[in-house]
């Protein structure tokens, strides 16, 4: 994506590798902002989940699992490296942070990571766009490449009648797709 591209320059490390993970993953903001390695499993078969220490369904008693294939794993290995209980991106160890002594050990704030996107957006000169945005690209790709069944269990998309048989058979199929695209 272009306006991808043109933004990666103008934030930093931290900021890239968020919007990266979104893109290969479609993972919600949120969920980025609060990854940790001890809610990384490393499975055998290549395919990484992620299950965030909450999400927007845990309400609704629904379970969350965000599949990495190589290419998210790659930009995530680096960030890995760490207490297993600690944020991966915090924005206290951002090489642009200015309050590093409140922010310590704390995630980046939604409000900062989309401020930051806008900001770079401007500096590339494109019009700006939300965090969110990377997971819409991403279910347009999946679908485009793989079918509406596939993005919609990539997402982790489900109706209330889903049985658990279907969410199986649809985490396999998760699976399968990343291994594919990374």
């Amino acid at each position: 994506n272009a306006d991808v591209a043109a933004v990666l320059p103008h934030v930093s490390k931290q900021i890239e590798v968020m919007i990266e993970l979104q893109l290969l993953t479609g993972m919600r903001p949120g969920e980025v902002l609060i990854l940790r390695p001890c809610d990384i499993t490393m499975r055998t078969d290549g395919v990484w989940t992620y299950r965030p220490e909450s999400h927007k369904t845990e309400h609704h008693g629904k379970d969350r699992v965000v599949f990495l294939g190589e290419k998210a794993q790659a930009f995530l290995r680096p960030w890995l490296d760490r207490d297993p209980d600690s944020y991966c991106f915090q924005s206290s160890e951002s090489d642009r942070s200015k309050n590093r002594s409140t922010t310590v050990g704390k995630p980046y704030r939604r409000d900062s990571y989309a401020l930051a996107i806008r900001r770079a957006c401007v500096k590339a000169g494109i019009d700006p766009w939300s965090p969110n945005q990377l997971r819409h690209t991403h279910a347009t790709l999946v679908r485009e490449q793989f079918g509406l069944e596939a993005a919609q269990v990539v997402l982790g998309h489900s109706r209330a009648d889903v049985t658990q048989l279907y969410a199986e058979r649809n985490h396999a199929l998760a699976a399968e797709v990343v291994a594919k695209i990374g």
